[in-house]
């Protein structure tokens, strides 16, 4: 209690002083969160979210930027890139401003947020005398203590620290970090980086990287974008080559060099060599893996012996014609791994490893466009996958066939779908956006799937459907509001008393009420209703779901913001549970489950005392009604509160 009462008493003391000396301005941290949730599947400290953060504090000056470039940005498809390039570069001697680009290009609500956060229509930048360190540090303290500290399972402190120094010029980009969870041994627990140098014609990447290439059924990055109000930007991503890693995830990148080398116009060359040892279960007796260990967690004696048991290495060509209106490449990737692997996961190849190729095209003219990618895994296992695109006046139409057979294994793909790789399912996928006004968007989008044999949890065959529809309205500049409906039915299993296992539909449907509305130049409100029902199909009974959160954001001065938010929530079970994310500290963004009956608060603080300092600050608190334990396992806590501080300090020059 007396730590508590402590934290509380700096962040009243420091609210109170930086009054009188910020000169700095915010971003708007609840545009930012709308933006993640949107177009991520995971909200940890993924690549997209490091990119879209990197952008926002260092903007893309869109005129003397490619269709590449901007289509680097999150969200941003490469149609609309290519569209949003060749305006710019058509009406770029006039005084473009945001406002035009909105008027005349098709762009969702997402795209349009992306561009006022991550880039610029500066004339007078020049990146030819661009250089910038950013040295930040971020520390997490849990106020409870968890079982594996307190019967001493973990080897380690309670001490959360995450320390990352980046670079980034015209030409040279390098970072570094280090990343201790608490419970681990050793600040340097993980360690992560490297150095890319480019210019107009290649990027050369030293060190830990990703790579993402064609439509990422056998390369791409960590987590690719996923089912939600932004319609066409998941199932049209393309890839854009190797990328320097910056994340402190701990599985799915490599570490080598990779190198994006433009021949001419007409032909592109990228090739990446990696090897790093991963984290693994090995079956000792009959030494082969059953799994790989991604938690990236190495607190107690069993975490600690999956560390470093797995050596893969890796190595892979692509190449790329480009016409004016196509685009075709193939690529091959080699494995290699120490060990057979031997895993029922779909994410697990057969074998030590092999060869795997991929073609893939892409055909973009006027309003249509379409991308079609064929893939084989080590055991010549197939997989196809496909789009088309059309758009006429404000209407914007998809189609995204997919199909991967029973046994395609790929490591490291990307499968937007229902299932998170590219393994045994097939199902078409379709998309509206409809712009109705610069003021309104109705989004809605239909997807029918099934596996082709069962999977790791049914042992059935695993068919189902999504609906999903949503309209949004901005009625003025300060004032947006979001409907949405949703509507899902997934084959499950259940087992009996006498642990047969039969197989049922559960339906859910869902709805969504959010409202933002700024009320003067400094105090921004936003108000979300959820509910959910889930059907069990008379194998057990209904249930019910009810969220309900108010965030309010307030910019003291240019360089101060001060928010929170506090959630309610009731449901009947983990079935019925409504997720919530949250980002109030740039680079971090927190999921959080909401079930049972509870409440969750959360208040945050930015304010640079010097322009080249930050200090954030975070502090959340999660409190569940009759229970007398939190979480499970190792991270079990005695009680019904879990309280905890985060502290961010950035430093740019």
């Amino acid at each position: 209690m007396k730590l508590q009462n402590f934290s509380f008493s700096i962040i009243i003391i420091i609210c109170v002083f930086s009054t009188y000396y910020l000169h700095s301005q915010q971003k708007n941290e609840q545009e930012l969160e709308a933006l993640f949730e949107n177009i991520s599947k995971e909200t940890t400290n993924s690549e997209d979210l490091e990119k879209i953060d990197f952008y926002s504090a260092n903007p893309l000056y869109l005129l003397y930027a490619s269709a590449s470039d901007i289509a680097d940005i999150p969200g941003i498809s490469q149609i609309s890139a290519i569209r949003l390039n060749n305006f710019i570069q058509t009406y770029k001697n006039q005084n473009l401003t945001y406002k035009m680009l909105d008027d005349s290009l098709n762009l969702s609500v997402n795209e349009f947020l992306l561009l006022l956060h991550c880039t610029s229509l500066d004339k007078n930048k020049s990146l030819e005398n661009f250089h910038k360190f950013n040295i930040r540090a971020r520390s997490q303290n849990n106020f409870q203590t968890q079982k594996g500290f307190s019967d001493s399972s973990f080897q380690g402190s309670k001490l959360d620290l995450y320390q990352r120094i980046k670079y980034n010029s015209k030409n040279v980009s390098a970072s570094f970090l280090t990343d201790k969870s608490a419970g681990e041994k050793y600040l340097n627990d993980f360690m992560s980086g490297g150095v890319s140098y480019k210019n107009e014609y290649m990027k050369l990447v030293l060190g830990d990287f990703t790579t993402s290439i064609g439509m990422g059924t056998l390369l791409w990055r960590q987590f690719g974008a996923s089912k939600g109000s932004e319609v066409f930007y998941p199932a049209t991503q393309t890839g854009k080559g190797a990328n320097l890693y910056s994340s402190s995830l701990e599985f799915n990148f490599f570490r080598g060099l990779a190198l994006n080398y433009k021949i001419n116009s007409n032909y592109e060359f990228s090739a990446g060599i990696s090897n790093v040892n991963r984290a693994a279960t090995i079956d000792k007796e009959n030494n082969f893996v059953s799994s790989i260990y991604n938690a990236g967690y190495f607190r107690t004696e069993t975490e600690i012996s999956k560390r470093n048991t797995l050596n893969e290495s890796m190595g892979y060509v692509n190449l790329i014609k480009n016409d004016s209106n196509s685009t075709m490449g193939a690529v091959l990737l080699y494995l290699n791994y120490d060990k057979e692997i031997n895993g029922e996961s779909s994410s697990l190849i057969d074998g030590k490893g092999g060869l795997f190729g991929s073609i893939f095209y892409s055909y973009f003219k006027n309003n249509f466009s379409a991308m079609a990618e064929f893939s084989s895994d080590n055991n010549q296992n197939i997989a196809l996958k496909s789009n088309f695109t059309y758009e006429i006046n404000n209407l914007k139409m998809l189609v995204h066939p997919r199909y991967f057979s029973k046994d395609f294994r790929s490591m490291f793909g990307y499968n937007f779908g229902e299932f998170s790789y590219p393994s045994n399912e097939y199902g078409i996928y379709s998309g509206i956006q409809l712009k109705i006004s610069n003021q309104s968007q109705l989004a809605f989008y239909f997807d029918k799937y099934s596996s082709i044999g069962r999977t790791f949890s049914v042992p059935f065959i695993v068919s189902g459907a999504d609906l999903f529809a949503e309209y949004r309205f901005k009625q003025t500049q300060n004032n947006l509001y979001l409907f949405r409906l949703k509507y899902e039915s997934k084959t499950q299993a259940i087992t009996d008393n006498y642990k047969n296992r039969s197989s049922y539909p559960e339906t859910k449907f869902s709805s969504r009420i959010d409202l933002q509305n700024k009320i003067g130049a400094k105090f921004t409100i936003r108000e979300r209703v959820e509910a959910i029902y889930s059907d069990f199909s008379d194998n057990k009974a209904s249930e019910t779901g009810f969220a309900c959160f108010l965030d309010m954001n307030f910019e003291l001065n240019e360089f101060f913001d001060l928010g929170g938010r506090i959630a309610y929530y009731s449901t009947d079970s983990y079935d019925s549970a409504i997720w919530q994310y949250e980002y109030s500290i740039p680079g971090i963004m927190a999921t959080s489950a909401n079930y049972g009956k509870g409440t969750r608060f959360y208040m945050y603080m930015s304010f640079m005392p010097i322009k080249e300092f930050a200090i954030r600050m975070k502090y959340a608190k999660t409190q569940k009604n009759n229970i007398s334990k939190l979480s499970s396992g190792l991270n079990e806590i005695n009680g019904n509160i879990d309280e905890r501080l985060y502290i961010q300090l950035d430093c740019n020059f």
